[in-house]
């Protein structure tokens, strides 16, 4: 039907039948997705959430190819209506850096985690339309170029918020009980040999009444921030070098404090 999109949250699931305006607002107001480069006009997808895509009317006459599938999909995806939604849609598990240049000849679309799309492959493709990045990061994709050639480039935003933050918790828990040297020392028979019910070879620290230090405070510095507070750690955003906000330390201050702080609670 005119108008209908393919959406896949991260879950995997895909739905379709939203209409551009719905589509547009509901996206919009999550701030789900943005614009990388290249004009609004002509086909269109947007990109969010892993897999989030929104086809312009006349997409179904597109050529889409995702060269790195591998490195979102492990079988776990059901991308049947993306695949429905393309004029043509073909994917391979992992593309390398010769094989790029010929698996674009012909394609309109072109889906990459992290496979390289330089200016030469832009040039030596002009009938791409739009890259999507399936990932955040677009250091692997030359936006100027992308931009000079009227080629559209959306990224993902605001995906594995939890699963991210949760992670970074875990990292600072594994160094802070000293979960690793333990971990070692009951392989190596340490704790059997005990002349007691536990080993206290190595102090362990808590979290509680220390500082984190943040820099970056999006979707994801917000989230860390949040899990931070509720371990009672006392949250310090400082501000990116380049982009100074009022209420948050420069780095040259930002970080002696967070350091001194990390002193006292030792």
């Amino acid at each position: 039907m005119p108008g209908a999109d393919a959406i896949a949250n991260n879950h995997g699931k895909i739905g379709s039948g939203l209409t551009t305006a719905s589509r547009w607002t509901s996206a919009t107001s999550a701030n789900s997705f943005q614009y990388i480069a290249g004009p609004p006009e002509g086909a269109r997808l947007y990109c969010a959430v892993s897999l989030q895509y929104r086809y312009s009317q006349h997409a179904r006459t597109l050529s889409t190819v995702f060269l790195d599938r591998a490195s979102l999909d492990q079988g776990d995806l059901d991308l049947s209506a993306l695949e429905g939604a393309a004029g043509a849609f073909t994917s391979y598990p992992r593309t390398a850096a010769s094989e790029v240049n010929e698996r674009l000849q012909g394609q309109q679309v072109v889906i990459t985690n992290k496979v390289v799309i330089d200016r030469a492959l832009m040039q030596a493709n002009p009938q791409l339309k739009l890259i999507l990045i399936a990932a955040t990061g677009t250091n692997n994709v030359d936006l100027q170029a992308a931009r000079e050639q009227g080629i559209v480039v959306c990224n993902c935003q605001a995906y594995g918020t939890p699963a991210v933050a949760q992670h970074t918790l875990m990292l600072m828990l594994v160094l802070i009980t000293r979960f690793e040297s333990y971990r070692q020392a009951v392989r190596d028979g340490a704790w059997q040999r005990s002349e007691q019910f536990c080993l206290l070879d190595y102090p362990i620290g808590e979290l509680s009444g220390r500082t984190l230090g943040i820099l970056g405070y999006g979707e994801l510095g917000q989230a860390v921030g949040r899990l931070a507070e509720a371990f009672g750690m006392r949250v310090l955003v400082g501000a990116l070098p380049g982009r100074e906000r009022e209420g948050r330390p420069a780095l040259e201050q930002f970080l002696p404090e967070v350091m001194c702080s990390a002193c006292i609670a030792r």
